[in-house]
């Protein structure tokens, strides 16, 4: 439902939806869970963690026009993400 309403407002701009996915080893997203200050349970963690995985294939299905998909500390680390300014198409 949030994802459709973001879809929603990026076309009626004129812009792609893109999705940047953080698909991380359930070990390391409890582990950084475990060192915050606030910590949320690890049930949660694990009920998103499996949500993502159900779902990460349907997203081009929902109207994504890309998805950048981070598996690691490596890539998280090595991403650069740059937002390129054009004209935008509007419907008359």
């Amino acid at each position: 439902m949030r994802r459709a309403e973001l879809i929603r407002r990026a076309r009626g701009h004129g812009r792609p939806a893109v999705a940047i996915v953080f698909d991380l080893p359930l070990d390391l997203c409890l582990a950084r869970n475990a060192a915050r200050p606030r910590t949320v349970p690890s049930a949660v963690i694990r009920r998103q963690h499996d949500e993502l995985r159900r779902g990460l294939e349907r997203l081009d299905l929902e109207g994504i026009n890309g998805v950048h998909v981070l598996r690691s500390d490596g890539e998280i680390d090595g991403v650069v993400v740059q937002i390129e300014k054009g004209p935008v198409a509007r419907a008359l």
